[in-house]
């Protein structure tokens, strides 16, 4: 239910959910402030960037020393099982990211590591990302069935 104390002892936790709704109320059962200075939590989910930049802000101003890095991914299961997914990394601090959570990223399941800017910016990032995939798959759609109403076999187009 809560996190040991770790006296001086940092830790870096990742935490991945459906939305930044639960992400919110698994960081509050964590009991944040018995992390020890320069603990990094970094949150994988596909979120809200508002949200999260809310989430990162209250980090840096009420638990000494606590980082949240945004880290959404893309590349799907197929990507995660080959260690080879895209993360889009928002932080304050550009710095974590290079020495510390890139490298840790890089080594696990990250073929690609991009930061994005400030805390939140990954978020920002993936979400467009989710938006153009969107647009692209439903005007794919459009397509085939314009060539459909064409007369035209859709399945020529998708050779």
């Amino acid at each position: 239910d809560t996190l040991p104390n770790h006296d001086h002892n940092p830790s870096i936790i990742f935490i991945s959910m459906p939305t930044t709704t639960e992400v919110k109320e698994i960081l509050q059962s964590l009991q944040l402030d018995t992390l020890a200075p320069g603990s990094i939590i970094v949150d994988t989910t596909s979120g809200d960037p508002s949200e999260t930049r809310s989430i990162a802000q209250d980090c840096r101003e009420n638990y000494d020393g606590v980082t949240f890095v945004d880290c959404p991914v893309s590349g799907g299961l197929a990507g995660a099982k080959a260690g080879i997914l895209t993360c889009m990394v928002g932080c304050h601090d550009p710095h974590i990211v290079e020495s510390i959570v890139q490298p840790l990223l890089e080594s696990s399941f990250a073929g690609k590591v991009v930061y994005c800017g400030p805390s939140g910016s990954g978020m920002a990032v993936k979400a467009i990302n989710n938006v153009l995939m969107s647009a692209h798959l439903l005007l794919g759609a459009e397509g085939l069935l314009a060539l459909k109403n064409f007369g035209v076999d859709p399945t020529i187009a998708l050779e």
